[in-house]
């Protein structure tokens, strides 16, 4: 029926049901580009971000070993790196607060800044860029359970980095002018989160098992059992602290020495950190300037050689395969 034909109330009508459908269809056309867009974005916006972990206690001085240990594996497992920092005697720490200050006065801050900024920016452009990382034909080839890895661990340790290793929070003048449990503490704060989720991922178990055998007048023996091997430790209650007595008795000799080391070894121990690196980080730039999933897959591409480098070091020093 032609419209001139309608009655006039009729022609109404059907020029609003025209306009409804010319706007239901401008809506959906506009969300169907805007998915588009967003599938086509290197990553969700806003990132996604953890749970916060579960809140923080620290271990309690004058325990029998076994709550002791109990209390320190549960924050640990819970995310809170500063609790092995905490679970020492208040004397220990202050040496660690001394120790870690002289170490960053003596650092050379270009190599700090060049092996702490290329992990940074390592998990910023996995993170930031997770969707391209995610389909790229290396991954998208990988086995399911290799794939869910991608998308769980590796892309939480990609957040690990990104945050963890701000670079306004590793500036050494920071470790130079703030106590090393005042800084670990901020720094706990923001990983937390972050190791909470990662633990969660790689598994539930706990990551070691500690019987104490016996304890009688400061002194405990612990059967120490990870991944089925066991080992016994002897400990020693210094200050109310339990710490291995093998530590305890050595403390006073290694802490003059960490404090007498001279500079040279500080500049090996970086440069042989920033080597491990290396061979990515002119990679990096490429990757970041990256337009498009296309463009990323190509330079992830060409990045895979060096990193499968940097992947076999760390086995390596971990004493683990490939694999």
């Amino acid at each position: 029926v032609q419209l001139d034909q309608l009655r006039s109330e009729s022609r109404i009508q059907a020029q609003n049901m025209a306009g409804e459908l010319a706007s239901a269809r401008g809506d959906r056309v506009n969300d169907l580009r805007g998915k588009a867009a967003d599938a086509a974005a290197p990553a969700p916006d806003p990132l996604p971000e953890p749970e916060a972990a579960p809140t923080y206690y620290a271990p309690l001085p004058d325990q029998p070993a076994a709550d002791f240990f109990s209390q320190l594996d549960a924050a640990l497992e819970a995310g809170h790196i500063r609790a092995v920092y905490d679970a020492l005697p208040p004397s220990y720490r202050k040496d660690i607060d001394d120790v870690v200050k002289t170490a960053a006065q003596r650092m050379d801050p270009v190599a700090w800044q060049n092996l702490v900024g290329t992990a940074h920016r390592l998990g910023d452009l996995i993170e930031t860029r997770q969707r391209w990382f995610l389909s790229s034909p290396r991954v998208v080839a990988l086995p399911a359970e290799q794939v869910e890895v991608a998308q769980g661990p590796v892309l939480t340790l990609a957040g690990l980095l990104r945050v963890g290793l701000d670079p306004n929070a590793m500036q050494l003048e920071r470790l130079q002018t703030v106590g090393f449990g005042e800084w670990i503490g901020e720094r706990d704060a923001v990983v937390a989160p972050y190791l909470a989720q990662l633990f969660k991922q790689l598994g539930s178990d706990p990551w070691r098992e500690i019987t104490i055998e016996s304890e009688k007048d400061g002194t405990a023996v612990a059967s120490i059992d990870i991944d089925g091997t066991a080992t016994k430790v002897t400990y020693a209650n210094v200050e109310g602290f339990w710490v291995p007595k093998s530590l305890a008795d050595s403390w006073s000799t290694s802490v003059e020495g960490w404090k007498s080391g001279d500079d040279a070894s500080l500049a090996t121990a970086l440069a042989a950190a920033g080597l491990v690196l290396q061979p990515i980080s002119s990679e990096l730039d490429t990757l970041a300037s990256a337009k498009n999933a296309n463009d990323f897959h190509a330079a992830l591409e060409s990045a895979f050689v060096p990193a499968e480098a940097i992947a076999t070091s760390v086995a390596a020093l971990l004493g683990k395969s490939m694999n």
